[in-house]
């Protein structure tokens, strides 16, 4: 309804344009872009990093990115060398921390001891029926099944966010950057990160979606997966077959440059 006054809708996606057409709004088909300017602002460095992931990765609790945590958790649990800077870094689901010396005793004993206390308390309950007890247990509970990021799980694998100039470095002196979109996007491609890291001079690998092959030619541009384990396989041809990934990298930078640019939308 908030929609109906609307003169023109932008859509990135072909299934976003879909679902506005189909609400009778006038929708017009707009992908991501990349601006060219920035690669006269980046700078060289000769250390280059092998494979980069730049983005939100997640939780334990996530929907829009439960593939994405997954995928990397997976990915980083066998020892690839991605370089994770995770927009998620600064969150600390373990700090419960109080003015209060008493709550702060309380809140040690959770974490330290966790579910052995919380079998004890139960126990003891059984007899007592007492109430801080009880609140005592769920709070224990509360602690045990709260959210947990990456940087919880791989302390010296996930490193602080990057934004602006910053990330723009980092891609373009990477030799791989891995893109997962977000769970919403089902059938669709074409987030930012696709058109920065090909018009960066990266090699993309991505998701094989249904409209792939409108933006770049698969493993020719870019390089396509379609589950966890042809990432894996791919990763590791990348890495060991340098002159391949050189050449995928050129030929999506030229893709980019020639049709993905800011000036060409």
């Amino acid at each position: 309804k908030n929609l109906q006054n609307i003169d023109l809708i932008f859509s990135s996606s072909p299934a976003l344009n879909d679902f506005y057409k189909n609400q009778g709004l006038k929708s017009m088909l707009l992908y991501h872009s990349f601006d060219e300017n920035i690669l006269s602002k980046v700078n060289n460095n000769t250390k280059k990093d092998n494979i980069i992931f730049c983005g939100q990765t997640g939780d334990t609790k996530s929907a829009h990115y439960k593939t994405r945590f997954d995928y990397l958790n997976d990915l980083l649990s066998h020892d690839f060398p991605i370089n994770c800077h995770s927009s998620e870094f600064f969150e600390n689901p373990n700090k419960i921390i109080s003015n209060n010396l008493k709550q702060n005793i309380r809140n040690s004993l959770i974490k330290l001891f966790g579910n052995k206390l919380k079998s004890t308390l139960r126990k003891i309950n059984i007899k007592l029926k007492n109430n801080k007890i009880y609140n005592f247990i769920e709070d224990i509970n509360t602690y045990e099944n709260r959210k947990k990021y990456l940087h919880n799980f791989w302390p010296n694998k996930i490193f602080e966010p990057l934004y602006g100039i910053d990330m723009y470095n980092k891609l373009y002196n990477c030799n791989i950057t891995l893109n997962i979109h977000t769970d919403i996007l089902f059938e669709n491609c074409g987030n930012y990160r696709m058109f920065e890291a090909t018009g960066l001079g990266s090699c993309l690998i991505t998701e094989y979606k249904e409209n792939i092959k409108d933006l770049f030619e698969p493993d020719n541009e870019v390089v396509t997966y379609k589950s966890l384990e042809e990432l894996k396989d791919k990763l590791r041809i990348l890495d060991n077959d340098k002159k391949l990934c050189k050449k995928i990298s050129d030929q999506g930078q030229k893709k980019t440059l020639k049709y993905h640019t800011l000036s060409s939308r």
